[in-house]
């Protein structure tokens, strides 16, 4: 439900971002060098365009700005868009809100939805076929986009059919690493791990230094099994992946005879479950693990000095690292290679990179205005001719939500390019490396003057979560994480599921219950309360309780797609 209402606030994006068009008004001084092409229309009489908007705690709105005044909801008024919340609540509420705007039949006429509010949408026959909408108002900017990287804009068909802009996130931002605190490593002589024993003695080491140290952080109360702080990294170090992408995507592989098997099925799972318990008997993993959450306690943990070493994705150097170096300006973070048993490269799975999709109603009269709106948030960002005023106005706002009312916060879309990742990461590590910005756009500019500074001055605070996470993400030719990513792409490291797709229905009705049961085992053998063999007896449950109907759906998928 929780993600449901995330999409629908996506999608409320979407809706004022949809105001943009194809002729531009003669009054419009804003906005003239996006309309050269003559791609962007003006409505007149203005088309009012419902949508629905989820509150972030903290957001502060200046100048007489609101949700329904800001820098958005100008530009779109310019060409005749009038957009019209329909409701508009804490984040917290979000996803309860929206599910009964649906089962209430008041559906916003463009809104975000996760992979399971899509799929209710397409069920019930309440999305927008946007096929040859798409194709006929799309600029050649937003179709290059959009289908630069893997899969992009194809995310959003159903048997050949546009039925949304898929939110995507690139398969290369997917892969959890194991981010470990260099400094620490250097101080004890250590090299970075890259076998299980080796992880388990700096473990050790790590856990000796003091300070109510731990070995491994491990967010077991909400990542156990997902995102940043859970054990994803660990266990594809074993070449098992019993983890989960957005709550119900798991990884699945075909075994010798052909069939569909879960990657939690396979004998190194017991394996790993057993080394688990043993850290967490030797000390090495907090105590009281399963209560920690990764936006407190996992933090909090990193930030004061107590953890240097976790599992997690390219941004943690945006946060809570930084805060760790203003604490202790000589820590060192670095992201490397996931360690595994005999010291190989793991092999990484990627899955189905869309989980958020921006649907248009199917009662909208006027859906070209959504790719109106996608088109001008690509030219903002992405385009030749864009002003500074306008992309700081429209696209990054240095503020954040301190100044609501600009960036795209209140775009009604919120979109990122299939390729972005990578070409960010190609173009910065050029300039970085020659000093020279030359061809790089607003955004990338931006990051490399934060860059160049903190190369500069790297002991200035005020440079930690800009100038040092942009280097560390994009620009590190030997730590960066993309830099890494990247071999792990080019050298074939990085593999996708073999199902690559929204949750289906069988998969959506079973396994919530059997993620719950898969949890609790795990935790039991990790705390020591349940023997490992009890893994073994959690896989007849979950074989007889959906997990072989859920096998016999991507079996079923593999055929219709193959």
């Amino acid at each position: 439900m929780q993600k449901l209402l995330l999409l629908v606030m996506f999608i409320a994006l979407i809706l004022v971002l949809t105001m943009s068009s194809y002729i531009v008004p003669e009054d419009s001084s804003s906005t003239d060098a996006y309309t050269a092409s003559g791609r962007f229309n003006h409505y007149d009489p203005p088309i009012k365009l419902t949508t629905v908007r989820r509150i972030n705690q903290g957001e502060v709105y200046q100048d007489g700005e609101s949700i329904e005044n800001n820098a958005w909801t100008a530009l779109l008024a310019e060409y005749g868009i009038q957009v019209s919340y329909l409701w508009a609540v804490d984040a917290s509420l979000y996803d309860a809100k929206l599910n009964l705007s649906i089962f209430s039949d008041q559906i916003p006429d463009v809104a975000m939805y996760n992979s399971q509010g899509y799929a209710f949408m397409l069920r019930g026959g309440y999305a927008k076929d946007m096929t040859e909408i798409y194709e006929k108002y799309a600029t050649p900017l937003t179709k290059k986009l959009m289908s630069d990287g893997d899969f992009g804009i194809n995310c959003g068909k159903v048997d050949g059919r546009l039925m949304a802009i898929p939110v995507v996130d690139p398969t290369v931002n997917q892969p959890q690493v194991l981010w470990i605190r260099k400094d620490w490593l250097d101080k004890h002589g250590l090299p970075i791990p890259k076998t299980i024993d080796q992880l388990i003695q700096t473990a050790r080491v790590f856990a000796d230094t003091g300070n109510d140290a731990i070995g491994l952080g491990i967010a077991g109360k909400d990542n156990l099994m997902t995102d940043w702080g859970s054990l994803t990294g660990f266990f594809q170090g074993y070449g098992v992946n019993p983890t989960r992408y957005f709550g119900s995507l798991h990884d699945y592989y075909i075994d010798d005879a052909g069939n569909v098997r879960w990657s939690g099925e396979l004998s190194n799972m017991t394996l790993a479950l057993h080394t688990l318990h043993e850290m967490y008997r030797d000390g090495l993993i907090a105590d009281d693990f399963s209560t920690w959450d990764a936006g407190v306690k996992l933090a909090e943990a990193i930030i004061n000095g107590r953890c240097g070493m976790f599992y997690g994705q390219w941004w943690l150097p945006m946060w809570p690292i930084p805060d760790n170096m203003r604490k202790e300006p000589e820590a060192d973070w670095i992201p490397v290679w996931p360690p595994t048993l005999d010291g190989s490269n793991a092999v990484l799975t990627t899955n189905f990179p869309a989980s958020f999709f921006n649907v248009v109603s199917g009662s909208f009269d006027n859906p070209e205005i959504v790719i109106d709106v996608l088109n001008l948030l690509l030219e903002l960002q992405w385009g030749e001719n864009v002003s500074e005023e306008d992309y700081w106005r429209y696209i990054e706002n240095p503020d954040g939500l301190k100044d609501a009312g600009k960036g795209n916060l209140n775009a009604i879309i919120h979109i990122q390019a299939p390729s972005e990742p990578l070409t960010y990461y190609t173009n910065l590590t050029k300039a970085v490396s020659n000093r020279n910005p030359g061809g790089l756009n607003i955004g990338m500019r931006t990051m490399y003057d934060s860059i160049i500074s903190w190369l500069d001055d790297s002991q200035n605070p005020a440079l930690f979560d800009t100038g040092f996470a942009f280097y560390r993400i994009y620009a590190d030719p030997e730590y960066g994480y993309f830099n890494l990513v990247n071999r792990m792409n080019n050298d074939g490291y990085l593999k996708d599921n073999i199902f690559m797709d929204i949750p289906g229905p069988i998969m959506t009705e079973k396994l919530p219950s059997l993620i719950r049961l898969q949890d609790d085992i795990i935790l039991r053998i990790i705390y020591g309360e349940s023997p490992v063999t009890d893994y073994d007896k959690f896989l007849e449950i979950w074989r007889e309780n959906g997990g072989n109907d859920v096998l016999a759906e991507v079996a079923d998928w593999i055929k219709r797609n193959n």
